[in-house]
């Protein structure tokens, strides 16, 4: 039983890892980004995002964003103007 919110686990390695909810420890870092998940799960499903392409990259300063209008707005700030794809400046307009 967790002995911050009182919650029970058939499992001590389920326990284990929810302990981490109340602690923020984020033992699984990912290679490319830096980023810190609590969970190997988590980890392996960001993987995937690097693998398939799904992160925009800034060459400035080599942060990762998931969405294109926000990395957009970021780039703003570095003074870099996009142009994005129609289908994703549609989105950005919204």
């Amino acid at each position: 039983m967790c002995n911050q919110c009182d919650k029970s686990f058939v499992q001590q390695c389920d326990l284990k890892r929810h302990i981490r909810v109340h602690t923020g420890v984020l033992p699984y870092k990912c290679q490319e980004c830096g980023m810190c998940f609590s969970q190997l799960g988590y980890l392996n499903r960001h993987n995937k995002r690097h693998a398939s392409g799904k992160y925009f990259r800034c060459s400035q300063c080599d942060q990762y964003f998931k969405n294109s209008v926000r990395f957009s707005m970021h780039q703003k700030l570095h003074g870099i103007e996009l142009q994005l794809p129609l289908e994703e400046s549609v989105t950005a307009s919204v």
